[in-house]
């Protein structure tokens, strides 16, 4: 159980760096036009599921 995940050395600095990097990566894939009709875009603005 010593090598689970690699024995990554992550601190809470390290952990909030990457999430700020994956969210504003997340943000801009997002608004790329190609992502439009994707499941990557958000359905509530994709006009795809409207009741």
């Amino acid at each position: 159980m010593k090598k689970l995940f690699g024995e990554l050395k992550i601190t809470w600095v390290k952990l909030m760096i990457f999430a700020l990097i994956a969210g504003i990566y997340t943000g801009i894939m997002a608004a790329l036009p190609i992502t439009k009709d994707t499941s990557f875009a958000d359905p509530l603005n994709a006009g795809c599921c409207s009741a």
